[in-house]
């Protein structure tokens, strides 16, 4: 089960109600910040999760700051960790990319097993080894837990692949925050078009929302984090689309070519005015900017010209 929370108070509630024996937080993000404030409050309410008293064991991502910060890697009772760190009781060792998807190699217990995600998405890095830890929670074998995990990929707009003749289509539309951009465009840039050899990069990024007071700085620095990361062409579409292209040019060397769109039917058109060949396309932003619209107009732009 997954326990949701954009407001506080909402995960001692949940806790009640779920009563699990197991818990596990994979990150702390910047998810819901105009609900539950700041990166550290968001931290204290997600390790209210630790405080249920059904708990018996707890998966912890070792490499978090946070988990350090508040002390859950030192919290008593059954705690498994996770991460790079070499302490962890299931440790990334290596990936790299694979056909369409990943392929990650973790030690666990002293055993390495691989996992290959059928998803292209670098933070399923992580995922997997949460998913590993909370397996063992239970008494499932390394092997047997990477075994279940071996081909796994996301249901609906979860970084899903469409090849089309040349142009492959990232949707990644389900919702956006900074930390799920930022694992967005890795895996557009570094992940798959610098492995594999791919052409240009083009990211279609509409609006995060439930920022607060912090939209604009968090766009500023996606749009930043677009020209540090070597993406091609960017499609600003939203209300802080502006602010986003300030922050892409502000990159000395490299900048993208940045389009400002007041909607998605703008970021269409522009795309239509695109050579499109050998080129991977990132479509990803908050359930409301409704960014699945892009996605579903490429497609059809592309089946219009004949593409297969």
């Amino acid at each position: 089960m997954e326990l949701g929370i954009s407001i506080i108070g909402e995960m001692e509630r949940l806790t009640e109600i779920a009563a699990p024996t197991v818990a596990v937080i994979t990150n702390i993000g910047r998810s819901h910040m105009e609900g539950l404030g700041g990166q550290e409050k968001i931290a204290r309410e997600k390790f209210k999760l630790f405080n249920a008293e059904s708990i018996v064991t707890k998966v912890v991502n070792i490499d978090d700051e946070w988990s350090g910060r508040l002390g859950v890697t030192d919290a008593t009772g059954k705690v498994i960790t996770f991460g790079k760190d070499k302490a962890a009781d299931v440790v990334i060792k290596e990936w790299s990319s694979k056909d369409e998807g990943i392929c990650v190699e973790y030690e666990v217990e002293g055993e390495s097993v691989t996992v290959g995600f059928a998803s292209p998405l670098v933070a399923n890095i992580y995922n997997g080894a949460a998913a590993i830890g909370a397996a063992l929670a239970v008494g499932v074998s390394p092997k047997a837990a990477a075994s279940a995990l071996d081909g796994f990929t996301h249901v609906g707009a979860r970084m899903k692949v469409t090849v089309m003749d040349g142009v492959t289509i990232m949707d990644d539309t389900y919702n956006a925050n900074p930390d799920s951009m930022e694992a967005a465009l890795v895996t557009l840039t570094e992940g798959r078009n610098k492995v594999s050899g791919r052409g240009k990069t083009i990211a279609v990024l509409g609006e995060m929302l439930e920022l607060g007071t912090e939209s604009k700085v968090m766009h500023r620095a996606l749009g930043k984090l677009c020209g540090n990361l070597g993406v091609d062409i960017v499609f600003a579409v939203g209300n802080e689309a502006d602010v986003l292209r300030e922050g892409a040019i502000s990159v000395r060397t490299g900048s993208p070519d940045v389009v400002v769109c007041k909607d998605n039917s703008a970021a269409i058109e522009g795309l239509k005015h695109l050579d499109l060949s050998d080129t991977t396309v990132l479509v990803k932003g908050s359930r409301g900017a409704k960014t699945e619209e892009v996605v579903e107009g490429l497609k059809e732009y592309l089946i219009s010209k004949g593409v297969n």
